[in-house]
């Protein structure tokens, strides 16, 4: 996911600095900084959060597919989105 997350970046960075405005392109690759860091703690979260609701044992047995569970609709919607 890290390569794919990489990719994202790169891809939506090229994007801004061709259409964002002059005045606001720095907002625009500033944002794009704070999501991707907002996007990782949030991951962080939520595996700690899993881990602790459901124990190391559980987890490693089946709870580790939650979060991939939690990732479907935001995911769903982002392929409606493009």
């Amino acid at each position: 996911q890290g390569l794919s997350t990489a990719g994202e970046i790169v891809t939506i960075a090229t994007y801004l600095t061709e259409v964002t405005a002059h005045h606001m392109l720095c907002r625009g690759i500033a944002l794009i900084c704070i999501t991707v860091n907002l996007g990782f703690l949030l991951v962080k979260f939520t595996a700690y959060a899993v881990d602790m609701a459901l124990g190391e044992e559980v987890v490693m047995a089946w709870g580790w597919r939650l979060p991939f569970i939690f990732a479907l609709l935001p995911g769903l919607v982002a392929v409606w989105g493009r």
